[in-house]
């Protein structure tokens, strides 16, 4: 797998948590867990995705979509052949709304196409981030297959694919930021709430408490539902579960040797039972299979995701 980022346009920041370019084998699976944020993706070729919940499959084309808010796992199934390439823009938990004016909770578990969304140069971004990606996989491939016997001639080799690469990155960041900026519409009324409170559900760590955040945002609990739906895609508990379950896997990363009920007690679970039942909602699996015994429990996304949004 081959999985970088890159930090969008400073006026972009505020509703986008970065750019992102994922390689993915043919031929896998992959259970994929709710992470908090919707995303904008680029793919180059057509994948499944299976509602396990509900046993649905979509089949989407080679096309850009844009991937609501997930309360629950999914299973994506890539078929024989080329490797998949996605570029991605991944917005932050209340960040999708500052370019489309459609409630959030419609696209809860959802997958749609982009021209749903996006009014402006969808067309002209998706056929440059697609070229961006060709050049760059054709340099990888060439420089693969070139044999090289001098010393000097190797550095030579290698700091020119640098350059060369570090050329296509800046053409695709460039790209996705004029796309995004082109499409920023109006502040929509109280979005800068929603946006308020996500960040602090996520800086305490998913521990929600509906009269906290009554008192800090000085509005009713209905009102902070209506947000939620609007702005988010989730109730604020649903919200809170997923950032707690996600904290709980940064825990798990950085503490190797804490146990699973410890584990557990550090991140607020009632007892083991609730937290049995949290991790099986998220995960399809025990709290034992998941952070033990399966070494591809969370992808390299996931925890380069996860690292940054909880500051050690």
């Amino acid at each position: 797998m081959y999985y970088r980022e890159y930090q969008p346009h400073p006026s972009l920041q505020p509703f986008v948590e970065n750019y992102w370019i994922l390689r993915t084998e043919a031929g896998k699976e992959e259970v994929v867990v709710p992470d908090g944020n919707t995303s904008l993706m680029f793919l180059s070729t057509g994948v499944k995705r299976l509602d396990i919940e509900k046993q649905t499959t979509l089949q989407t084309g080679k096309n850009a979509v844009v991937v609501g808010q997930k309360s629950r796992p999914v299973l994506y199934q890539f078929d024989p052949g080329p490797a998949l390439e996605t570029i991605g823009v991944r917005f932050r938990p209340a960040g999708l709304p500052a370019f489309t004016q459609m409630p959030m909770v419609r696209l809860r578990d959802q997958v749609i196409s982009a021209t749903e969304i996006f009014e402006q140069g969808l067309q002209q971004a998706t056929t440059q981030v697609t070229l961006t990606g060709g050049r760059r996989k054709g340099l990888q491939q060439a420089t693969a297959q070139v044999t090289l016997t001098g010393g000097r001639r190797k550095g030579l080799q290698q700091e020119t694919a640098q350059v060369t690469l570090t050329g296509g990155r800046r053409t695709l960041v460039d790209t996705l930021n004029r796309f995004l900026i082109q499409n920023l519409q109006t502040q929509q009324l109280h979005h800068h709430s929603a946006m308020q409170m996500t960040e602090h559900i996520i800086r305490c760590q998913g521990q929600y408490r509906a009269a906290d955040c009554m008192q800090r945002f000085h509005l009713s609990e209905r009102q902070i539902e209506r947000l939620f739906r609007q702005f988010v895609g989730l109730t604020p508990k649903t919200f809170a579960r997923i950032v707690r379950f996600n904290h709980t896997i940064v825990c798990h990363q950085r503490q190797t040797g804490l146990r699973l009920t410890d584990l557990a007690y550090v991140n607020g679970y009632f007892d083991q039972m609730h937290f049995v039942k949290e991790v099986k909602s998220f995960t399809l699996k025990t709290p034992k299979q998941y952070f033990r015994y399966s070494a591809e429990a969370w992808s390299q996304p996931l925890c380069a995701l996860l690292d940054k949004r909880f500051v050690r």
